[in-house]
Formats: structure tokens, C-alpha cells, sequence
């Protein structure tokens, strides 16, 4: 959208076409800010419907790592053929 409208790109949002790149950000997002806050919610606040949300927080962290391991061996296959 950015540069759509001829402003400059926000650089963490460059290259999201990229399977390796869009993963490593949301590994960082989920590792940083998500899963720590509800960490702490949960904490706080203990009852079951927090610990699915736990539950679901580290499910999407280890499917983000997945896409991204699978992101690197492809991008060093890639670098194996040239």
C-alpha cells in the first residue's frame, strides 16, 4: 500500500512474498510481543480457555519454524544448483 501511494516501505515489510522472510517476522512477532504478553495473562488470570490460547500460541510458533526451516533447506537447494 505504501508504495502504491508512493511513500516510502516500512523495511520490516519488504520482501513478505518471500516464504523465509515472512516467517522470521513472525517468529519474532510470536516470540517477542504475543506469547509473552499472554504468558502473562495467563498467569495472572489462570483458567482453562487461557491455557488453549497458550496451547495455540506455541501450535502457530512451531508451524512458523516449520515454514521457515522448510524455507531454508529450499533456499539452499536453491544455492546447490547454481
Amino acid at each position: 500500500m505504501e508504495k502504491h501511494l508512493g511513500l516510502p516501505v516500512t523495511p520490516f515489510m519488504l520482501n513478505l512474498d518471500k516464504p523465509l522472510v515472512l516467517a522470521k517476522g513472525e517468529i519474532f512477532f510470536l516470540s517477542v510481543f504475543i506469547t509473552p504478553l499472554w504468558k502473562l495473562i495467563s498467569n495472572i488470570y489462570k483458567n482453562e480457555q487461557l491455557d488453549v490460547i497458550m496451547g495455540n500460541c506455541t501450535a502457530n510458533l512451531d508451524k512458523w519454524k516449520e515454514i521457515r526451516d522448510e524455507a531454508l533447506k529450499e533456499e539452499a537447494e536453491t544455492q546447490e544448483e547454481k
